[in-house]
């Protein structure tokens, strides 16, 4: 028997007001994300601790049995290893960043700054 784990990391949304206040995934066709729903088997699952609620990485190393509570390297290692940045057998110090933004009338941190821009000027903010 094979199994098979599909993890659709990133797949939950907000409603848009476009797709007629869908997420993404709810207005997408997904043939065959539905076949494999009709043929397989779901669960819910804790994957780290209860009172811990899963990023991205610490998530998937979890459920690739790994307790990110022990073996956890830190973001910045797991992408660049993921990207090849990183030789592996070498020394070596990784950070990941992310950029922000402070709103002062407001008083909040914006930590998702720049993923609402268009290419180009994603390009131009790499110069």
């Amino acid at each position: 028997m094979h199994i098979y784990m599909i993890i659709l990391d990133g797949a939950a949304d907000r409603k848009i007001r476009e797709l007629g206040n869908k997420t993404p995934l709810q207005a997408a066709n997904t043939p065959h994300m539905d076949i494999l729903a009709q043929r397989g088997a779901e669960s819910l699952i804790t994957v780290i601790d209860e009172k811990i609620t899963p990023e991205s990485d610490s998530g998937s190393m979890a459920l690739l049995s790994y307790d990110p509570q022990i073996y956890y390297p830190g973001r910045g290692t797991l992408e660049g290893l993921g990207t090849g940045f990183i030789p592996k057998g070498y020394h070596y110090v990784a950070f990941r960043i992310n950029f922000a933004s402070y709103d002062e009338k407001l008083g909040t941190l914006d930590r998702r700054t720049a993923r609402g821009l268009e290419d180009k000027e994603l390009q131009s903010l790499a110069k």
